[in-house]
């Protein structure tokens, strides 16, 4: 396996704030309440009991019981988030 991702491991805010400078305007991180996940994904089209499933996994990123095992060669590549929404062609609206 190959993960390919960028310079730098970007957060939530590195995100917001690329955006920001991309639109013009403020853009703010808001996280999600768990108790939503399954009421949006039904909205999708997707099973409830599917939907249940990515609350659990979601649950337990957040409570740290479930990490991403990296057994994938890392490739680094050279963009950072202001250059990739550059290039994707997001602009102000």
């Amino acid at each position: 396996m190959i993960e390919l991702t960028g310079p730098q491991n970007p957060t939530s805010a590195d995100v917001a704030a690329a955006f920001s400078r991309r639109l013009g305007r403020p853009v703010a991180v808001h996280e999600a309440q768990l108790a939503d996940v399954v009421p949006t994904f039904t909205s999708f089209g997707v099973s409830e009991a599917v939907a249940r499933l990515y609350a659990e996994i979601y649950a337990g990123f957040r409570e740290g019981i479930v990490a991403v095992e990296n057994r994938a060669d890392i490739v680094r590549g050279r963009i950072d988030l202001d250059e990739g929404f550059a290039a994707s062609g997001c602009t102000s609206m």
